[in-house]
């Protein structure tokens, strides 16, 4: 099997935009982290996190969510929905690198 085959196919443009946002507020919460100012502002990133996870996850089943990549944040997506805010919290790296890792594919 050649290399090309072996690499995962391409987001969807939707699952895409899904995978940017989950980065966005990711690095979001990774700034303000140890801030306890910004309690409002962590909740809010945090259930959009938890939204776009899930529908990440809807539309990459869509897709068939594969290998690499997408399968990891596909499996996050999983586990956030059945475990809530405090799983995002505690894996903001975590899910950061699953995300940035499935908007480094070939578009």
């Amino acid at each position: 099997m050649s290399r090309s085959k072996e690499l995962p196919s391409a987001l969807s443009p939707e699952a895409r935009t899904c995978a940017y946002e989950i980065a966005l507020n990711l690095m979001r919460l990774s700034e303000i982290r140890d801030n306890p100012r910004s309690k409002r502002e962590w909740n809010q990133k945090v259930n959009m996190c938890l939204r776009c996870l899930k529908r990440f996850k809807n539309l990459a089943r869509e897709q068939g969510h594969g290998d690499g990549p997408t399968s990891v944040l596909w499996a996050y997506a999983v586990i956030s929905e059945r475990e809530g805010k405090r799983f995002v919290e505690e894996n903001i790296d975590r899910i950061l690198r699953a995300a940035r890792a499935c908007l480094s594919l070939r578009a």
